[in-house]
């Protein structure tokens, strides 16, 4: 017999799990497509980027490779759907990505690659620059 935490727990995960299957089943091609340009964008040092992604993608666990899924992964860390990321002015989705930042610093969601302190937000948005770049 389940524990009512249990219950809750797994209610929750399901839910997300139907919702971000949802969300990525509606992954158009032109939305990866401008997703993609638009996050390539707003890199002025791709070099950096590429280094970071790659360094990230050597550490333990081994991460994913589907870029759909990092995509989403992402926005969902700077809170913005795909289609609210495509229509955003990128001063705007550059706030969004900052206010992240700032709000893994703060709460210590952090990850060290390759002897830099670095925001999840960070690596993540290098990591999917690597793979989109790696394509």
């Amino acid at each position: 017999m389940q524990t009512r935490r249990q219950f809750l727990f797994t209610l929750i995960a399901g839910l997300f799990v139907s919702g971000t299957e949802a969300s990525l089943k509606s992954f158009q091609p032109s939305d990866y497509v401008d997703i993609s340009n638009k996050l390539s964008s707003l890199v002025t040092n791709k070099n950096s980027a590429l280094f970071i992604g790659k360094a990230y993608q050597s550490l333990p666990p081994q991460k994913t490779t589907d870029i759909p899924q990092e995509i989403f992964s992402l926005l969902q860390r700077i809170n913005l759907t795909q289609k609210e990321f495509i229509k955003l002015e990128k001063p705007l989705v550059l706030q969004k990505i900052k206010n992240a930042i700032e709000q893994d610093f703060h709460t210590g969601n952090v990850e060290l690659v390759n002897g830099w302190l670095l925001s999840k937000t960070e690596v993540k948005l290098c990591h999917v620059l690597s793979l989109i770049w790696a394509t």
